[in-house]
């Protein structure tokens, strides 16, 4: 297992916050830029993290809903490009 990714499970819960801020706004609390780079390890940390520490469904990217292809045939709905 890696360094970062030990690491990144062990965040506190605050720190993801943080993290999840910087990324929503597009910069730090001090009013830098967050790079792309930066937002690449963000965004990994913070899916080690979830999955680490939050239960199915809470975690980033995770919905209550059921995957549209489970669903069942009559209730799906075509959807065209125009």
């Amino acid at each position: 297992m890696s360094e970062f990714f030990e690491k990144s499970q062990q965040l506190s819960p605050e720190m993801i916050e943080r993290f999840k801020t910087a990324l929503q706004v597009g910069k730090w609390p001090d009013g830098q830029p967050v790079s792309d780079k930066q937002k690449e390890t963000l965004t990994q940390a913070i899916i080690i993290y979830d999955n680490a520490n939050l239960p199915a469904g809470q975690r980033v990217g995770e919905t209550d809903d059921q995957c549209a292809s489970k669903s069942n045939a009559s209730d799906a709905k075509t959807i065209r490009w125009q």
